[in-house]
């Protein structure tokens, strides 16, 4: 029953935020326009170094999570998009979820890795634990035993997240550790560039988790697409963030051809013009025949008046 009440639960906040199939809904909910505007102004505003931009796949991803996280049994939705997020580091915005589906955000944007995450349930209270790796420091100079792990909890207050943070060994996370740890919602994704131009474009569960060569998550599925997509600029995602008309944009587009910049000098002078002659012209102009004929006519003539006189 209660599995049953949360998968309705669900479903209510998915025809809210537009990606239930079958639901068309035109625009994006504005708590997401909110949370993505400073995203892509940041984006807009660097955009001197484009590398960026095309190393998360011009543009990159949408990462969903469900759950769980105030302890009254409806799940959280937990947004990141992978231009704030690198590696396995994630920084979440969380909504709680109304009744009716609509999207309440949380003041705070959380930030935890995806390896070591579990739902603590004890003390009375719950609260999200992530654990995150030793330093590099600490695992170039320490033995294992020694290192120190970061141990985050993140208590869920509407509207507000209370963190805390500690550093522990690594004895002292495996009495913290559930056992078995308890298996998180899965993530689900979604190109931005996709969910941009259509805000029912279809979700993806993800098997893995995995990063390209840059450090940024990419589905392998995905990396020939995005790669070609380079008309989807930072500038194009604000426009259609804010729901301003842009061109369609190709699958592919040809760098444009630039103009040379004008030249005092052109590259091949021009030759100067002829100035025109003050004589007249020379012309051929074909014989007046005219007189010609009429002189041929009158001999014609009088040689047919001599012939008919001889006769008489």
């Amino acid at each position: 029953m209660r599995t049953s009440r949360i998968k309705n639960f669900i479903l209510t906040a998915l025809l809210y935020i537009g990606v239930a199939e079958g639901k068309a809904v035109d625009t994006i909910p504005k708590p997401i326009r909110d949370y993505l505007h400073p995203i892509l102004a940041t984006e807009v505003d660097k955009q001197g170094n484009s590398l960026e931009w095309e190393a998360t796949g011009n543009g990159g991803y949408l990462i969903r999570q469900f759950m769980d996280v105030d302890g009254d049994g409806n799940p959280e939705l937990f947004l990141t998009s992978t231009l704030s997020t690198f590696g396995h580091q994630h920084y979440w915005k969380v909504f709680r979820i109304s009744n009716d589906g609509q999207l309440q955000p949380y003041n705070q944007i959380v930030c935890f890795f995806s390896g070591e995450i579990w739902i603590d349930k004890t003390h009375d209270r719950t609260r999200v634990v992530s654990l995150a790796p030793a330093s590099k420091e600490d695992q170039m100079n320490l033995a294992p035993e020694d290192w120190k792990y970061p141990l985050y909890g993140f208590e869920f207050h509407y509207p507000n997240v209370i963190q805390s943070s500690v550093n522990i060994l690594d004895a002292e996370a495996e009495k913290l550790r559930p056992s078995p740890v308890p298996k998180l919602p899965e993530f689900e994704s979604v190109l931005l560039a996709d969910y941009l131009t259509n805000p029912n474009a279809p979700w993806i569960t993800l098997d893995d988790w995995k990063v390209n060569a840059h450090g940024y998550f990419m589905r392998t599925e995905d990396a020939e697409r995005v790669s070609r997509n380079t008309a989807f600029t930072p500038q194009i995602a604000l426009a259609k963030l804010d729901g301003v008309e842009t061109p369609p944009i190709p699958p592919q587009q040809a760098p444009a051809e630039t103009s040379p910049p004008p030249q005092d000098h052109p590259t091949h002078p021009t030759p100067p013009e002829t100035p025109a002659s003050k004589d007249k012209p020379l012309t051929t102009e074909a014989p007046d025949i005219r007189w010609h004929l009429v002189v041929i006519a009158l001999g014609a003539g009088i040689a047919a008046f001599l012939t008919v006189r001889k006769r008489l």
